[in-house]
């Protein structure tokens, strides 16, 4: 989760100390770029909707701390599902 936090704040300063964390743990080379690439693209995707200020669809029965995780930091959400 740091590696996916330091994408979304400061990607150039991730260093192969870093990267070697996620090799320890068992991750090949190939699927230390998988999550790189997972990390930007849901990056990319979460800001472009919310430029687009598309609301976000939270799944009724998802428990308070995780609704709360999920709609940090976006205006005007309250957590509801939206109605399609």
């Amino acid at each position: 989760m740091d590696l996916a936090a330091r994408l979304s704040t400061d990607a150039a300063s991730i260093t192969e100390a870093e990267t070697a964390r996620l090799r320890a743990a068992g991750l090949s080379d190939r699927h230390v770029v998988d999550v790189v690439l997972a990390g930007a693209l849901r990056n990319y995707y979460s800001r472009a909707l919310l430029a687009l200020a598309v609301p976000p669809d939270v799944p009724p029965d998802l428990p308070d701390d995780l609704r709360q995780a999920l709609l940090d930091g976006i205006p005007g959400s309250d957590g509801r599902a939206s109605a399609r």
